[in-house]
């Protein structure tokens, strides 16, 4: 997520687990918690795998391409996370744009048991204009090309990114029924993604993939699975304000728990976020910290939930989006050349040197 769409909405670890970074341990680990048996009845903690990580941009954001692969990854380390959510520029070939990058990144990954998640972007969708065969199309062979190159590198996949947005019908809209969506840029959207999907696992028989979406928006991933499409994972976004919202005007207290009574699917917190809009005062200082703890707790007291990974390891001072500037766990001190923990990561550090 980047900018605050829901601003729109609103005016109308103690389980961490040591794991390699190899495919075959990696889904053999996941195949003990994954599928219908997963419900909040009956998973166990005692089997399951718990991801804790940060979102980046190492392969296109300045804050990132400033600052070398290998840095990225021991921060990510330091602080005792073991996943990596980036975004990957893709060409129509499925190449990445910067492999070099991606390399370096994936060498400094493995050597440090840090898996690497890739939010892999749909092919332009052109205003909806063509039919579903078409956005199928597309979607399966960027999905097939993309697999075949880097099969190995990954054994998840986020397919898409926050398209519930690109088909709710307006900002009046909770989100949380069909009624709430625009159906023919619905099912376009969703062709894309069957796309994507299918064509992923030609290449990677292994893959995991997960679609996401944000807010009350849960009615779009249940439509999707209503399609039929087989996406593995539940993918949510959840902000501070969101937290805040779903009390007051929906009486959830733990949004964790109401998200596992819509699905059987594992469940992955892909951005979890504070919106600053200073970077100064009791707002920056001790609320990203509060909201971070409280909701990260909740994610490791449901054992449905499989991971819960934050927006974002920097600030991002260049983008003009003022509350981009400090969405970051780590500040800078000199603009990309030094930077300094913001306290939840500097609390985190604390506590894992004691």
């Amino acid at each position: 997520m980047k900018k605050n769409f829901f601003l729109v909405f609103v005016t109308a670890g103690a389980l961490l687990c040591s794991i390699s970074c190899s495919k075959q341990d990696l889904t053999e680990e996941t195949q003990l918690t994954e599928g219908p048996e997963t419900t909040m009845a009956t998973a166990s903690t005692s089997s399951r795998v718990f991801f804790e990580g940060v979102n980046g941009h190492p392969m296109n954001q300045a804050p990132y391409t400033y600052t070398s692969p290998e840095a990225q990854i021991n921060l990510i380390k330091s602080l005792g996370m073991n996943v990596y959510r980036i975004d990957l520029p893709v060409n129509s070939k499925g190449e990445v744009n910067v492999p070099h990058r991606l390399d370096r990144l994936k060498k400094a990954a493995d050597a440090a048991g840090v898996t690497l998640l890739p939010m892999i972007a749909t092919p332009n969708l052109e205003n909806f204009k063509y039919d579903e065969g078409y956005y199928y199309r597309k979607g399966h062979a960027l999905g097939s090309k993309f697999a075949k190159l880097y099969g190995e590198y990954f054994t998840y996949y986020n397919i898409g990114n926050e398209l519930d947005n690109k088909c709710i019908l307006s900002s009046s809209k909770a989100g949380d029924k069909a009624a709430h969506y625009d159906i023919k840029k619905f099912r376009r959207i969703a062709a894309c993604l069957r796309g994507m999907n299918d064509g992923i696992k030609i290449y990677d028989k292994t893959a995991k993939t997960m679609i996401n979406a944000s807010w009350m928006h849960y009615r779009y991933l249940s439509m999707i699975e209503d399609l039929g499409i087989r996406f593995d994972i539940v993918a949510y976004h959840w902000y501070d304000e969101m937290e805040q919202l779903a009390k007051q005007s929906y009486n959830i207290d733990d949004f964790t728990k109401f998200l596992s009574s819509k699905f059987e699917k594992p469940i992955w917190f892909t951005e979890i976020g504070v919106r600053d809009n200073t970077g100064t005062g009791s707002r920056s200082v001790q609320y990203q910290t509060s909201f971070f703890n409280s909701f990260i707790t909740k994610c490791r007291n449901n054992p449905q939930v499989q991971a819960v990974i934050i927006y974002e390891l920097f600030n991002e001072p260049h983008l003009s989006y003022v509350q981009e500037q400090h969405y970051g766990i780590y500040k800078w001190l000199s603009l990309y050349t030094s930077y300094a923990p913001k306290p939840f990561a500097a609390e985190r550090l604390k506590s894992l040197a004691q």
